[in-house]
């Protein structure tokens, strides 16, 4: 199913069963973020075929939407799927209490590059509550470009197994650069269980003139990472470059034998 909106629109997608195509539910605002609300709630979606474009396929994408929340969905990449959940220049994001598998990158995905919509009202993207496994990589959140004083991005009270090359992290934060610099002005990553992991469990990354303020992972389970190589990586580690003022961190790590350290750069 697919949608496009050319004028204020609302679009609301509950109990949903598809399987089979590249896309499951499809919904692009435009450059005027057209849909005002996008909703997809306790759909069940398996992806059994690989696409073309970007993302090549998953079973959620909403792109250019002021808010969208995907909630109590089962998602299934069927290790064709490229992503589960995939938001661009979205506003407002939350994707709560899903449970995803077998994607072949992330499993959700939340970006905002220079010159797409929403610059003006970023604030909060929030993942949740998410059963994610047996995916190259859980979440990947990624802003460019702007500086806001409220960004906050969100990673809490998940289940990750497996997973972790993506990016060389199971969870990638980024404060990137194209046109200008960028500001995350707060990451919360706490309470989360992650076991088995390929690399890293978390990577924090500034690009040279943009900042992280603060990031807080409290409770945290970690437990078995850099199965790739063992000895090489760390479960919470930073890209060199930019800035990153203060991070908290507390919880059990058990790299059992495979991760080299609890905590790398910073």
């Amino acid at each position: 199913s697919r949608w496009t909106s050319t004028a204020g629109f609302l679009l609301d997608v509950e109990r949903v069963n598809s399987d089979g195509f590249n896309y499951g539910i499809q919904a692009d605002g435009g450059a005027d973020q057209a849909i005002t609300f996008a909703y997809v709630k306790n759909c069940v979606i398996r992806c059994t075929t690989a696409g073309a474009g970007n993302p090549a396929s998953a079973p959620v994408a909403l792109h250019n939407c002021l808010l969208a929340t995907v909630d109590g969905n089962t998602f299934d990449g069927a290790t064709l799927a490229q992503n589960g959940v995939v938001a661009a220049h979205a506003s407002s994001i939350r994707i709560t209490a899903n449970r995803i598998r077998n994607t072949t990158a992330d499993a959700i995905v939340c970006y905002h590059y220079a010159g797409g919509a929403g610059n003006d009202t970023t604030q909060m993207w929030v993942a949740r509550h998410n059963d994610i496994r047996d995916c190259e990589g859980a979440c990947t959140m990624r802003t460019d470009s702007f500086n806001h004083a409220l960004m906050a991005f969100e990673y809490n009270y998940c289940n990750t197994i497996g997973g972790g090359n993506t990016n060389n992290s199971a969870v990638y934060f980024t404060a990137g650069e194209t046109a200008s610099p960028c500001r995350i002005a707060k990451i919360n990553f706490g309470h989360n269980i992650m076991h088995n992991l390929t690399k890293r469990a978390f990577l924090f990354g500034t690009s040279t003139n943009s900042t992280i303020e603060y990031v807080s992972g409290p409770d945290l389970n970690i437990q078995n990472w850099g199965t790739a190589s063992a000895g090489t990586y760390a479960a919470l580690d930073g890209v060199s470059g930019g800035t990153k003022r203060l991070a908290f961190f507390s919880g059990y790590f058990d790299g059992n034998s495979n991760g080299k350290y609890a905590s790398g750069q910073s």
